[in-house]
């Protein structure tokens, strides 16, 4: 019984050390009119100009937005100061085509459905750096303990925070130039 017992108290440890951002997922969609096309490279056409994603002047037929947020409490005891808390969230927003007609076509139009499923796992991706982010965050913050008086701990908490951040944009950063924007993960029309 007593190994059982020390079981379940470290699963439950591993379970509650944990960390679990608070993760929302919004979809925001552009309506595409596909039940005319005649080629692949028509649907790309009628995607492209209707979609309102613009980064750096290029337009994208998908995107995922996300902005990481996190909030502490510390506590001074013993002549240090002991972060004892950190909750962090992440807000995702996929913008992405809607098909409100799909290709007449047969064949246009499953190349259609495996390209929106293939774009769709690539922005799907970019979530999973922001909540990768929330996660070290979490983790990193909570190990935090200073010695002395608590003078400062906010804005070291916070650039600690803020570097975690930019390291995950970097690499989702990285992720399109490795993926193509998602081509080589089969978010083409070709």
């Amino acid at each position: 019984m007593p190994f059982k017992l020390s079981i379940l108290i470290l699963a439950f440890t591993t379970l509650t050390s944990h960390a679990s951002p608070q993760v929302s997922r919004t979809f925001d969609y552009y309506p595409v009119f596909l039940e005319q096309v005649s080629d692949l490279q028509e649907i790309g056409s009628i995607l492209s100009k209707a979609s309102p994603i613009i980064t750096n002047g290029k337009k994208y037929r998908g995107h995922a937005h996300w902005n990481v947020k996190w909030k502490y409490r510390w506590k001074q005891k013993n002549g240090s100061c002991k972060v004892t808390k950190v909750n962090t969230t992440v807000e995702l927003t996929y913008t992405m085509p809607e098909a409100v007609t799909l290709p007449l076509n047969k064949s246009l139009r499953e190349k259609y459905l495996a390209y929106y499923d293939a774009l769709l796992e690539h922005e799907y991706g970019h979530g999973d750096y922001a909540i990768a982010a929330a996660q070290e965050i979490e983790t990193t913050l909570n190990r935090i303990s200073l010695p002395g008086k608590c003078e400062g701990i906010n804005s070291k908490l916070n650039s600690k925070a803020q570097a975690i951040l930019d390291l995950h944009n970097e690499k989702s950063r990285q992720y399109d130039i490795a993926t193509d924007h998602g081509k080589s993960q089969g978010a083409s029309l070709h």
